[in-house]
């Protein structure tokens, strides 16, 4: 699940953040982006396309598109 947090310690305003289903239902800590998606902006939550490769997200407005690749080291 990616969803945006004002909380403490992250990169300013909202960020994005990941969390993973475990198997047993519950969810792991979650784990902020990074600078690849946050910055000092407030920072949208995202959506992955449907081939699974790009994350789209809005910063202060505009909208982005990044590769996941980066992604999977944060699990």
């Amino acid at each position: 699940m990616i969803f945006m947090s004002n909380r403490p310690g992250g990169s300013g305003g909202y960020d994005n953040y990941i969390s993973y289903r475990n198997v047993d239902g519950s969810w792991t800590e979650p784990r902020n982006l990074g600078p690849t998606i946050n910055s000092a902006y407030d920072e949208t939550a995202g959506d992955i396309s449907p081939d699974g490769k790009y994350l789209s997200f809005g910063k202060d407005y505009p909208i982005y598109w990044v590769r996941v690749d980066f992604i999977s080291a944060l699990r």
